[in-house]
C-alpha cells in the first residue's frame, strides 16, 4: 500500500496513533468487538488504539465503503472531562477540512452507549513506525532520514502547525506518535490528537502543565499552572525541533533515561535541567550524531532550541531559513507540487463554504447539547441499540437523521436537536418565568425524546408537561421576533408597488442579536480634544515610568553607551573566532571598495580608508545592530560627487589623487567635509526626535528607480577607467610631483568629465573627441578584473562552501593587479604611462578637521545635499539592519541606529572622513561570515587604522582600472530588473515612479531625477486621496457580510436600500468628488427602482474636517428634501464627535435627547439594513397581499 512498508499488513493495536496511552478503556479486551449502536451506518473492521479519554476503532462507513477511524468515549462522559472532549471536537470542526496535513473530523455521533467523533483515517499508522523502520538506512548514513526526505516531512508538518496557529489554536503535544501518514508514495503527514490543543484570543499566553516530557520545551517544564505562562505557539515551535532531530537521528535531544514513568516530576525535571545546563548538540549522546547534518540544518535547530522563548524563531521565519527553502529531489518536488495543488483546491472550497457567526453559534450549540447529553447516563432499553441518536456533519455542518441523510421533513425516523422547537405549552404561567421556560421545556424535550422511541415523532404529553413536535417550526429569538425556516420561505414575495422582498428574512437571520447605537458626548470639541491631549500625556508618562521603573545604573550607562550591555553578556568562547573571521573579511572587502568609493565622490582614496576607520568604531559601540557594516557607500558618493561640484565655485579635478589644481581640491575636499557635518546633525537630530517616519515619503519604487538610475551613471563613471581615457594630459601642463619618494609616478592630469547624465557620458565616451585615446591594455586588463570580481561573486553566492570567495573578490584584484604592476614595471612615469596608477596615498591616521567647518559657504546648497544624503542614507541602513534583525532572530532599536549613524557620520567629519552608511555587500559579508556581535565593527575600524599606518604605501601601484572594476562589479547589484516586471504586474502607478526615478536619475541627473520621482509619487498620492474610491456594497448570501458588487458577483444589492462605502477620510480636497460620486450612484439606483434608503459605511473613513461636515450637512438635507432617508454605519470616533458638534444627528431624525443616540446612525451595516427594512415593513404593512407579516413578526 504505496510507501508504508510492513505498516498497511500488520495489526495496529499498539499504536497509539490516535490516542495518548493509558486511561479509561471501552472495553477489557480489544479483540472483542462490541455493539457501539452503529451497526445500522457502520461496519466494524478491527481495534486501532487506546487513548485516555476513550479507544479508537476501525470503521466502514456503509452508504460510502469509506474507511474511518471512530474515537469512542462511553457515556456517560464524567463532567469532569466533558469540557475538554467538547474543546477537542470545537477545534477539529473549526479546523475541518482547511489542511491536507490537518486529520478532518468527519462527523459527531451520538449513541446509545457513546458519543463517537469520525475522523479521516491514515492508513499508515504514525511517523514514529516510519522512522523505526529506517534502522537500516541509519546504518549506512548516520541518518535515519535523509536531509532532503525529512525536509519534505518538515515543510508538511509546518504548513499544518502554521494552519492551527493562524486559527489560534496551539497543539501542545506535537509528537511523531500524533502525526499519521497515509498510503501515498512518498506519504503525506496527517496531524492529529488535538487533546491538549487550546485555542486563545488576546494573545497566546497558557498555564496548564502539560504534553510528553521529551516533546516540552523549558517554559512550559518550568510553568506553574496558573501562575506563570508560556506562549503555546513557541512550545509548538520546540517541539518540531525535537520531531526533526529524531526523523533525522533517530533520538531525542533531551531524554529522562533513568526514569522510565513519563509523568514524573523527576523526568520532567531531568529533561529542563539538560535544556537550560547545556546547548542541544553537547549532550553526551547527541554530539557525535549530528556531524551528519549540514550545517544550515544546524543553524535551524540552534534557532529552535533558544531557551528563551521570545528570541526563539517562529513559524514564519522557519519557512523563511534557507535548510527549509532548500530544493527538494524530484521524487519529493512533485509530491510537494501535487500537495500544492490539493492544497489550493481545498482553500477554494473552504472559502466557499465558510460559515458566518450566526452558523457558527449554531453549530457550536448542538455540539454542546450533543456532549451535555453524552454526560447524562442512557435509558434503559434495546430499542435504539441498533440505530444512532443523533449525527452532526462537521463536514457540511448540519444535522443528519439516523441514516446519514440531512434533515428535511417531519417523517424524519428520529427526531434531530436542530429541529425540536417551542409552540403551543399548555402550563399555567405561574410555575414558569420566561428565563426558566426555555430551558426546561429543552431538557424535557429532549428527555422525552428519548424516552418515547416510538413509531410517532410525537411524543405523549405528560400531565402537566409541554407537547413538543419534532418537526420545523418558526424559531423564536431573543427579541421577540418570528422567521419561517427555509422550507417555508417564497422564493419571491412582491407587494402591490412591485418591490421584491425575498431578501428580508435572509438579512434578518442574525436578528436575535443585540443592536447597539452610537452616543454621542455633551463635551465640546475643544474639551474633548484637550481631554485627549491630557489622557496621550498621562499615558506616556505611565508608560515610561513603568519602562524605566526597575534600571540599575548599569541599565542607564547603557542607554549611554549601547556596547555595554552586549559585552557584559559576551561569550568569548562562542562568539570571538567568529567576530574576528566577519571583521577581517570586511575590512578586506571596505580597503579596496572604500579607495574605490572615494574616487567616485571626487576625493582622494585615502578619504575612503578614513570612512572605513572612524565612523565604523563610533557605530559599533553605539548601535544596536550586531550585523550592520558602515562605512563609504557607492550611492552616497555619488550624490556627493554629483552635488559637490554645484557648491564650489573651483573648477571639479578629474583625478583627486594628482589634482592639477591643489588648492581647487582643498575646497572641494573642505566642501565634503562640511556635507558630512550637516548630514551628522541631521542624522543626530533625527534620531533625538523620532523623526524616523519621514523616510516614509520615499517608496520603494522611488528607491528601486533611484538605485537602478544611480548603477547605471556609476557603471558609466568607471568606464573611461576601462577604456583608459585617463591618460589624456592637458595640453602645455604636467602636474607635479606629489610623492616625496624618489621613483613615484609623476601623472598628467586629464578633464574628462565625471557625473554627467547618460547621454552625455555616452557621448564622451564613443565620441571622436575621446575614442583616440583608447587603450587596448587598460580595457583587457579592467575587463578581466571585472569578470574576476563576478566570478568570484557568483560562485561564492551559489556554493555554500565557497561563500568565502564573495569577499575576497576586491581584495584578490587588488593584490594580483599591483603584482602585475610591479613585476612588468607597467607604472613607469612617462608622459603616456602603459598602465595609469593610483599615485600616491599617504600614510599616518586622518588629522583634525574642526576648522574646516567655518566659514560654510553657499550654506543652502550644501544643507539641501545634506539632506538629500541623510534621507537615503538613513533608509538604506535602516532597511539592510532590519532584514538583519529579522534573519538573526534579534531586536533592533530603529532610534538607537539613527543616532548612532549620526554620532559616527559625526565624529567621522572631525577626522577627514566624507559622508558613510550601511553597506547592501558588506553587511551580507559580515553575516556570512557569522559575525555575532558589534565586536567584528571593532575588529574592522582597527584593521584600516593598521592599513593606514603601515600599509598605504602599497596601493601607490595599483591601477585605476582595477578601481573602476570594483566599482562597477559592486554597482551591478544595484540594479533591480526584475522589480520592473514585478511592479508591472502589481501596480502600473508605482511601476511609474519606479521608471521616473530610473529614467530621471539617468537622463536628468541624479538631484533632478530623485526630485521628479518624489514629485511624481507625492502627486498620484494626493490623485488617490483627492478622487477616493467609493464602492456600492451588496450582501453575500447567508450572512451579515457586505461587499463590492464588483468585486464579488454573488454580494446582492437590497431592493429600495442603497448602500455605499466611502474608502478614504473626507477632507476640503476630496469633498466634491465624493458628493459627485453619491449624487451618480442616487440617480443610477433611482434608475431600476425606488429608493428609500441610502446607507453609507464610514468604518474606512479615519477623520473629517470642517469641509466635509458642511457636505454631509448639505447632502443629508437633500436627500431629505427628495424623500430618501440618510443612514451611516460604523463611524470613527473622531467622525463621530464631529457630527454631533455639526448637528448631523439632529438633522437625521430619530434622535433621543435622554440617551444621546440617533436612530439612523449604526454600529454596523448589517443593524442598518435591518432597522431600514424594519422600518419599510412597517410603513408598507397594507400594501402586502399576504395575511402575515412579509418582514418580521413580533410575538
Amino acid at each position: 500500500m504505496g510507501n508504508c512498508g510492513s505498516q498497511s499488513d500488520r495489526s495496529v493495536k499498539d499504536d497509539d496513533s490516535y490516542g495518548r496511552g493509558g486511561g479509561d478503556s471501552t472495553h477489557g479486551d480489544p479483540n472483542h468487538h462490541p455493539d457501539f449502536g452503529l451497526k445500522s451506518t457502520h461496519e466494524l473492521v478491527k481495534f486501532l488504539g487506546r487513548g485516555g479519554t476513550g479507544d479508537t476503532w476501525l470503521f466502514k462507513d456503509i452508504k460510502t465503503e469509506e474507511l474511518v477511524a471512530m474515537k469512542l468515549i462511553k457515556r456517560p462522559i464524567p463532567k469532569v472531562i466533558m469540557p475538554n472532549i467538547l474543546r477537542e471536537i470545537r477545534i477539529q470542526a473549526e479546523l475541518g477540512e482547511g489542511h491536507i496535513n490537518v486529520i478532518n473530523a468527519k462527523e459527531v455521533i451520538l449513541t446509545h452507549s457513546h458519543l463517537a467523533l469520525s475522523l479521516e483515517y491514515a492508513a499508515c499508522g504514525s511517523l514514529t513506525s516510519y522512522v523505526a523502520d529506517r534502522w537500516q538506512h541509519a546504518q549506512q548514513t548516520g541518518l535515519f532520514l535523509g536531509e532532503d526526505q525529512a525536509r519534505y516531512f518538515f515543510r508538511q508538518f509546518i504548513g499544518a502547525v502554521e494552519y492551527c496557529h493562524q486559527h489560534c489554536v496551539a497543539h501542545r503535544d506535537l509528537k511523531l506518535d500524533n502525526t499519521l501518514l497515509d498510503s501515498s508514495n512518498p506519504p503525506v503527514i496527517k496531524l492529529c490528537d488535538f487533546g491538549f490543543a487550546k485555542t486563545w484570543t488576546a494573545d497566546a499566553n497558557m498555564y496548564t502543565h502539560i504534553g510528553t516530557p521529551v516533546y516540552m520545551s523549558p517554559e512550559l517544564i518550568n510553568s506553574r499552572n496558573g501562575v506563570r505562562g508560556y506562549d503555546g505557539k513557541s512550545v509548538d515551535v520546540w517541539a518540531s525541533g525535537v520531531l526533526l532531530i529524531v526523523m533525522l537521528l533517530g533520538t531525542f535531544p533531551f531524554d529522562h533515561t533513568e526514569h522510565p514513568d513519563p509523568n514524573t516530576s523527576e523526568a520532567h525535571l531531568e529533561v529542563w535541567l539538560q535544556q537550560v545546563r547545556s546547548r542541544w548538540s553537547e549532550i553526551p549522546h547527541i554530539r557525535q550524531a549530528v556531524e551528519k547534518l549540514s550545517k544550515d540544518c544546524m543553524d535551524l535547530l540552534n534557532r529552535i532550541f533558544v531557551i528563551d522563548e521570545k528570541k526563539r524563531i517562529t513559524v514564519a521565519e522557519i519557512k523563511q531559513h534557507p535548510w527549509y527553502l532548500r530544493e527538494l529531489s524530484p521524487k519529493y518536488r512533485d509530491a510537494e507540487d501535487s500537495l500544492r495543488r490539493q492544497q489550493a483546491a481545498t482553500d477554494e472550497h473552504m472559502v466557499k463554504r465558510k460559515l458566518n457567526q450566526v452558523e457558527l453559534k449554531k453549530r457550536n450549540a448542538e455540539l454542546q447539547q450533543m456532549v451535555e447529553q453524552a454526560a447524562v447516563r442512557p435509558p434503559a432499553g434495546n430499542s435504539l441499540r441498533e440505530t444512532p441518536l443523533f449525527r452532526i456533519d462537521l463536514r457540511e455542518d448540519r444535522v443528519l437523521d439516523t441514516s446519514g441523510e440531512a434533515a428535511q421533513t417531519a417523517e424524519s425516523p428520529r427526531p434531530l436537536l436542530s429541529q425540536l422547537s417551542l409552540i403551543e405549552v399548555p402550563v399555567s404561567q405561574q410555575n414558569l418565568t420566561a428565563a426558566q421556560n426555555v430551558q426546561l421545556y429543552w431538557i424535557r424535550a429532549f428527555n422525552l425524546i428519548l424516552e418515547h422511541s416510538g413509531e410517532s415523532c410525537t411524543p405523549k404529553a405528560h400531565s402537566g408537561v409541554l407537547a413538543v413536535l419534532a418537526q420545523p417550526r418558526h424559531r423564536m429569538s431573543s427579541v421577540g421576533t418570528i422567521t419561517p425556516p427555509d422550507g417555508e420561505r417564497p422564493e419571491k414575495r412582491v407587494n402591490d408597488r412591485g418591490t421584491d422582498y425575498s431578501y428580508v428574512d435572509e438579512a434578518l437571520l442574525d436578528s436575535n442579536e443585540k443592536r447597539y447605537r452610537v452616543a454621542f458626548s455633551d463635551e465640546t470639541d475643544s474639551a474633548q480634544l484637550l481631554t485627549d491631549v491630557k489622557g496621550w500625556v498621562e499615558k506616556r508618562k505611565r508608560r515610561a515610568k513603568a519602562a524605566h521603573a526597575n534600571y540599575t545604573w548599569f541599565d542607564w550607562a547603557t542607554c549611554v553607551l549601547p556596547m555595554l550591555g552586549w559585552l557584559r553578556t559576551y561569550k568569548v568562547k562562542q562568539n570571538l573566532v567568529s567576530d574576528l573571521i566577519a571583521g577581517l573579511s570586511v575590512a578586506a572587502m571596505v580597503v579596496p571598495q572604500g579607495m574605490s568609493y572615494a574616487k567616485l565622490a571626487g576625493l582622494p582614496s585615502v578619504y575612503g580608508l578614513y570612512g572605513a576607520f572612524v565612523p565604523v568604531i563610533v557605530y559599533s559601540a553605539l548601535g544596536s545592530s550586531r550585523h550592520l557594516a558602515v562605512g563609504p557607500v557607492a550611492v552616497t558618493s555619488l550624490l556627493l560627487g554629483s552635488g559637490l561640484k554645484d557648491t564650489i565655485n573651483v573648477p571639479v579635478q578629474a583625478d583627486p589623487n594628482n589634482p592639477a589644481d591643489p588648492q581647487a581640491q582643498e575646497v572641494y575636499n573642505h566642501a565634503a567635509i562640511q556635507v558630512a557635518f550637516l548630514a551628522g546633525l541631521l542624522y543626530t537630530a533625527v534620531g533625538i526626535l523620532n523623526l524616523g517616519w519621514i523616510t516614509n515619503f520615499l517608496s520603494h519604487s522611488v528607491i528601486t528607480g533611484f538605485m537602478s538610475g544611480a548603477a547605471v551613471i556609476i557603471g558609466l563613471s568607471q568606464c573611461k577607467l576601462i577604456f583608459g581615457y585617463n591618460t589624456r594630459p592637458k595640453p602645455g601642463y604636467v602636474a607635479p610631483n606629489p610623492c616625496p619618494k624618489k621613483g613615484c609616478p609623476k601623472v598628467p592630469t586629464i578633464s574628462f568629465p565625471r557625473h554627467d547624465p547618460i547621454q552625455e557620458q555616452l557621448h564622451d565616451l564613443f565620441g571622436e573627441t575621446w575614442t583616440p585615446y583608447f587603450k587596448w591594455r587598460e580595457f583587457v586588463m579592467g575587463m578581466s578584473w571585472i569578470i574576476l570580481l563576478l566570478t568570484m561573486k557568483t560562485v561564492g553566492k551559489r556554493y555554500h562552501k565557497l561563500r568565502w570567495m564573495r569577499p575576497l573578490g576586491p581584495l584578490t584584484v587588488t593584490i594580483l593587479s599591483i603584482s602585475i604592476m610591479n613585476i612588468f614595471k607597467l607604472y613607469r612615469p612617462t608622459s603616456n604611462p602603459k598602465i595609469r596608477p593610483v599615485g600616491h596615498i599617504p600614510s599616518g591616521l586622518p588629522g583634525a578637521t574642526v576648522s574646516w567647518f567655518f566659514p560654510m559657504q553657499d550654506f543652502g546648497k550644501k544643507f539641501g545635499l545634506a539632506i538629500i544624503v541623510c534621507l537615503i542614507d538613513l533608509l538604506e541602513s535602516i532597511s539592510i539592519a532590519k532584514a538583519m534583525a529579522i534573519k538573526h532572530n534579534y531586536k533592533l532599536n530603529p532610534t538607537q541606529e539613527l543616532r548612532a549613524l549620526g554620532v559616527a557620520n559625526l565624529a567621522g567629519s572631525f577626522f577627514n572622513c566624507y559622508t558613510t552608511t550601511g553597506s547592501f555587500s558588506r553587511t551580507a559579508v559580515t553575516s556570512e561570515s557569522g559575525g555575532k556581535t558589534q565586536l567584528a565593527g571593532f575588529t574592522t575600524g582597527f584593521s584600516l587604522m593598521i592599513v593606514l599606518l603601515w600599509v598605504t604605501p602599497v596601493f601607490t601601484y595599483m591601477p585605476n582600472n582595477a578601481q573602476g572594476a570594483i566599482i562597477i562589479s559592486a554597482v551591478i547589484g544595484l540594479f533591480n530588473y526584475t522589480e520592473w516586471f514585478y511592479l508591472w504586474k502589481v501596480n502600473k502607478f508605482d511601476w511609474i515612479v519606479m521608471n521616473a526615478a530610473l529614467f530621471g536619475v539617468m537622463f536628468a541627473g541624479i538631484e533632478k531625477g530623485l526630485a521628479i520621482a518624489i514629485g511624481l509619487s507625492v502627486l498620484l498620492v494626493l490623485y488617490k486621496v483627492a478622487f477616493p474610491h467609493t464602492a456600492r456594497l451588496g450582501r453575500l448570501p447567508n450572512t451579515s457580510v457586505y461587499r463590492n458588487v464588483k468585486q464579488y458577483d454573488e454580494a446582492k444589492e437590497i431592493p429600495g436600500l442603497l448602500l455605499l462605502r466611502i474608502d478614504a477620510p473626507l477632507y476640503f480636497a476630496n469633498v466634491l468628488p465624493i458628493r459627485d460620486t453619491l449624487d451618480k450612484y442616487e440617480r443610477i439606483a433611482l434608475q431600476r427602482g425606488p429608493v428609500y434608503y441610502i446607507i453609507v459605511d464610514l468604518s474606512p473613513v479615519s477623520d473629517i474636517d470642517a469641509s466635509a461636515l458642511h457636505m454631509l450637512t448639505e447632502w443629508v438635507g437633500t436627500c431629505k428634501n427628495r424623500g430618501i432617508q440618510p443612514v451611516f454605519a460604523n463611524p470613527a470616533r473622531q467622525v463621530v464627535r464631529l457630527m454631533g458638534v455639526g448637528g448631523v444627528p439632529e438633522l437625521l431624525g430619530g434622535f433621543d435627547k435622554d440617551t444621546k443616540t440617533s436612530r439612523y446612525i449604526c454600529v454596523r451595516t448589517h443593524d442598518a439594513v435591518a432597522l431600514c427594512l424594519e422600518e419599510r415593513a412597517q410603513k408598507e404593512k397594507h400594501f402586502d397581499d399576504e395575511k402575515e407579516v412579509p418582514f418580521v413578526a413580533a410575538v
